[in-house]
C-alpha cells in the first residue's frame, strides 16, 4: 500500500517536472530532476520507518496492558459488557478499546496477592550462610568412641583409616570442623601420623553416608594404669595375673625398673609367688607388652591377718562368715570350723568380732574368733 502511494507520488512529481521543463529550457531543468527524485525517495522511506515504529510501540503497549489486567485487576461482568458494546459514532469495522474497571475497595472476591518465591541463594544470603564457602553443620547422629591405630592418613583428601583394637579397619573423614588433640594439646591435621594410637569421637554422616571424625585424640605418652588380682604363674621375667574385674589371665612384664613393695616396706621379686594377691601399676610398652612399674603385695600364702568389725553374713553349715573390716572398710569372707571354735554359739549377724586368720592362697582361714560385743538391735 505504501509502495503504491510512493510510486504515485513519484509519478506526479515527474509529470510536474516535465510540464515545467516544457515551459523552460530543457537544458536548465535536466540536472535538477534526479536530485529531486532522490530527495523525495529518502523522505518517503523516513516516513514509512517512523510509522512502523509507532505501530510496534502501540502493539507492545496493548500486550502490557493485557498482562497487567490479568495479574492484578478484576473486571466486573457489567463493565466488560459496556466495554464490548460498539459506540454508535464509531465507524464500521473498528474495534472499540477495552477498558478494565478496578474492583471496589470493599470487594472480597478479588484475586489474592501473588506469592513471591525467592531463590535459594537469596534465602542463604538472608540467613548469612554461603552453601559453597561456609562449612555444613555437624551431623545429628549419636557419637561413638573408637580407639585404635592409624593404618594410613591422606592429608590431601582429608581421610584416614583406623584399625580398632580387635576390629576391622574403618575409613573416617575429617575437615575443618574436626578438633585434633595430640597429647591433650590441640593441633592441625598434620598432627596425625601413620602408626599413632588414636581415640576418635565418630558420627555417621547420613548425607554422605560415611563416618565423620568429630574429635581425634592422638596419644603418644602412655600413662600408668592399675590392675588388681592374684598371681597365677611367675617366670622368665613375666607374671600372669588373674584380673579381679574380668576374671581372665593377663600377662605382664618385669624389668629392672619394676619396684616391689610388701606389707612392711620394700620387697623383692622373690616375694612374687603364685597365689599372692597383688596390686599392679603398668604402662604399655613396645610390641604391645605391659611393663610393670610397681607391684604392691597385698597378701601371700602364709601371712597372718587380724580383722575387726561386724559380722555381715554367717553360714554355720559351710563354716563361713563375712566380716566388714573397720581398718579398710572392706568385707572379707573367712572360713572357720564351727565345731572347734568356742565362739560359735555367740556368733550372730551384727555382732562385733575380732578374727585372726591366715591366707593360704585360696582364701582366709580363721585360727581364733573372739566376740567383743553382742548383736545390736536394729531400729524398726
Amino acid at each position: 500500500m505504501f509502495a503504491t502511494r510512493q510510486k504515485a507520488m513519484i509519478g506526479r512529481t515527474q509529470q510536474k517536472l516535465r510540464q515545467l521543463a516544457s515551459k523552460k529550457t530543457e537544458a536548465q531543468c535536466t540536472p535538477y530532476v534526479p536530485l529531486l527524485v532522490r530527495t523525495m525517495t529518502r523522505s518517503s522511506l523516513l516516513i514509512v520507518f517512523l510509522f512502523l515504529c509507532g505501530l510496534a510501540a502501540a502493539q507492545q503497549s496493548q500486550v502490557n496492558d493485557k498482562t497487567t489486567g490479568q495479574a492484578g485487576s478484576t473486571t466486573s461482568p457489567a463493565s466488560a459488557t459496556r466495554a464490548g458494546e460498539r459506540s454508535p459514532d464509531a465507524p464500521a469495522g473498528s474495534n472499540p478499546p477495552q477498558a478494565s474497571t478496578p474492583a471496589p475497595p470493599g470487594d472480597k472476591t478479588s484475586a489474592p496477592a501473588p506469592t513471591t518465591v525467592r531463590p535459594s541463594s537469596v534465602a542463604n544470603e538472608e540467613a548469612g550462610t554461603d552453601p559453597f564457602l561456609d562449612t555444613p553443620p555437624l551431623p545429628n547422629s549419636p557419637v561413638t568412641l573408637i580407639g585404635g591405630t592409624v593404618r594410613s592418613v591422606d592429608h590431601i583428601r582429608d581421610h584416614m583409616t583406623v584399625v580398632p583394637f580387635g576390629g576391622k579397619p574403618i575409613k573416617m573423614n575429617f575437615d575443618e570442623r574436626t578438633h585434633i588433640y595430640r597429647d591433650g594439646i590441640e593441633t592441625t591435621f598434620m598432627g596425625i601420623n601413620k602408626g599413632d594410637r588414636v581415640y576418635v569421637d565418630t558420627q555417621l554422616d547420613l548425607v554422605k553416608r560415611d563416618v565423620f571424625a568429630r574429635n581425634v585424640h592422638v596419644i603418644t605418652e602412655m600413662h600408668a594404669a592399675d590392675a588388681k588380682g592374684q598371681i597365677i604363674a611367675v617366670g622368665g621375667g613375666n607374671i600372669t595375673l588373674r584380673d579381679e574385674l574380668s576374671g581372665q589371665p593377663v600377662d605382664f612384664r618385669i624389668d629392672s625398673t619394676t619396684k616391689v613393695k610388701g606389707k612392711k616396706g620394700a620387697g623383692s621379686e622373690a616375694d612374687l609367688v603364685p597365689g599372692a594377691l597383688v596390686a599392679l601399676q603398668f604402662a604399655p610398652g613396645k610390641s604391645n607388652q605391659r611393663v610393670l612399674t610397681e607391684v604392691s603385695i597385698i597378701a601371700k600364702p602364709g601371712d597372718i591377718f587380724r580383722f575387726f568389725g561386724q559380722v555381715t553374713h554367717l553360714d554355720l553349715s559351710r563354716g563361713v562368715l563375712a566380716v566388714r573390716n573397720l581398718a579398710d572398710d572392706q568385707t572379707y569372707e573367712i572360713s572357720f570350723d564351727p565345731a572347734v571354735s568356742s565362739a560359735t554359739s555367740l556368733l550372730k549377724i551384727g555382732t562385733q568380732v575380732v578374727v585372726n586368720a591366715s591366707f593360704n592362697g585360696r582364701g582366709y582361714r580363721a585360727s581364733d574368733i573372739s566376740v567383743t560385743q553382742a548383736r545390736v538391735a536394729q531400729p524398726q
